[in-house]
């Protein structure tokens, strides 16, 4: 009976010892697995931060054209400003011009 019993035993044990490395090998496989997926994550994760810096970098970018076209615009509008008291200017001249024309004309027709 001790015989049948440590042979039972021992069938046993030997299930046991190929049950516990499979779930060792299985459990293996999961930490590497999950090794992985925590490399994946960690590398996504700079991809982020760098996008993240990229980002930041165009909107500064974008935020100094920005201020560079208000300094243009104003400028435009400084140059638009003069441009009219120019023509102004050359109206007034034109309209004195041809008063002077016209005294000198009416100036010589009674010399005449």
């Amino acid at each position: 009976v001790v015989g049948q019993l440590r042979e039972v035993f021992d069938q046993a044990t030997g299930e046991l010892a190929a049950r516990t490395a499979e779930a060792q090998a299985s459990a293996d496989a999961k930490n590497a697995e999950v090794s992985s997926s925590a490399a994946t994550v960690s590398s996504f994760a700079e991809e982020i931060e760098e996008t993240d810096r990229a980002i930041e970098a165009q909107r500064k970018a974008v935020g100094d054209k920005q201020e560079a076209v208000r300094s243009a615009e104003k400028e435009l509008k400084a140059k638009e400003a003069a441009h009219k008291s120019a023509l102004k200017d050359q109206t007034n001249f034109t309209k004195q011009k041809e008063v002077f024309k016209a005294i000198e004309t009416d100036g010589l027709d009674v010399l005449v």
